[in-house]
C-alpha cells in the first residue's frame, strides 16, 4: 500500500514538472505569428479570393476588387473592423507602423507606383515575405513576393490595424471627441461604442463634506 503510494506521488510530480516545462517552453518561445485568429481570418479569407477579376472601385466578390477596396472588404467581414475607403486615408490613420523585418500575418503594406513618393497602391502580407492584392485592370487578385524587384522599389510602408499586444485580436479603435470635450473610443459604421468620461462626484461626498464642516463649527 506504502508502495502504491510512492508511486501515486512520483507520477503527479512528474506531470506537474513536466507541464511548468512545457507552459515555460511556450512563453519562451512564443506563440506563432500567424495563429492570432482574427489575422488568421482575414488571410484565409483573402487567400479564397485569389483569381477574382481586378475592379477598380469594385468592393465586393460579385463586382470585383481594387487594391483598397478588397483590405476594405477583408478587414470589415472577418475582423469587424471598418477601415477608410481609399488607400491614403488608411495610410493617414493613426495605426503603429511596422518595420519591414517587423511583418506578421494581416499587416498591410502600401507601395508607390508613380514615383511620387504618393501611395498608390496596397495589399495584405500574409509572411514568408509574400502579400495577397489585386493589382490593376485586366489582372486578378493574386499572391506577389515583398522582395521582388518591383515591389520592393516601390515598397512605402506597413500598418497594424490588429493590435500588436495581449489584446491582438480587438480592433483599433477611431478616436472622436464627444461634446463635452471628453475622448469617445467608438468602432467605426454603428459598431459598438465606449465613451470615457470624467467620474462624476457621488452623491455621499457632499454630506460628508457638511458633516466635517459641522464638527468644525462645533
Amino acid at each position: 500500500m506504502r508502495r502504491s503510494l510512492l508511486g501515486i506521488l512520483f507520477c503527479c510530480s512528474f506531470g506537474v514538472l513536466a507541464s511548468f516545462s512545457a507552459q515555460a517552453t511556450e512563453k519562451h518561445l512564443g506563440a506563432p505569428k500567424a495563429s492570432l485568429p482574427k489575422a488568421a481570418a482575414v488571410v484565409s479569407r483573402a487567400q479564397e479570393l485569389i483569381g477574382v477579376p481586378y475592379r477598380w472601385g469594385g468592393t465586393n466578390v460579385r463586382r470585383g476588387f481594387d487594391c483598397s477596396g478588397l483590405i476594405v472588404y477583408l478587414f470589415g467581414s472577418q475582423a469587424n473592423i471598418h477601415l477608410p475607403r481609399t488607400t491614403a486615408q488608411m495610410i493617414k490613420m493613426k495605426a503603429p507602423k511596422v518595420a519591414k523585418n517587423d511583418l506578421r500575418a494581416g499587416d498591410v503594406v502600401f507601395f508607390n507606383h508613380n514615383g511620387r513618393g504618393r501611395v498608390s497602391h496596397m495589399g495584405l502580407y500574409i509572411g514568408e515575405g509574400r502579400f495577397i492584392h489585386a493589382p490593376r485592370t485586366g489582372k486578378t487578385i493574386r499572391i506577389s513576393k515583398l522582395g521582388s524587384g518591383y515591389w520592393s522599389r516601390h515598397y512605402i510602408g506597413a500598418k497594424r490595424f490588429l493590435n500588436g499586444d495581449g489584446s491582438r485580436d480587438q480592433p483599433m479603435l477611431a478616436v472622436r471627441k464627444s461634446s463635452r470635450d471628453q475622448p469617445t473610443l467608438s468602432h467605426k459604421a454603428g459598431f459598438t461604442r465606449t465613451v470615457l468620461s470624467a467620474r462624476k462626484p457621488s452623491r455621499e461626498q457632499p454630506l460628508l463634506a457638511s458633516r466635517s464642516h459641522l464638527r468644525h463649527k462645533r
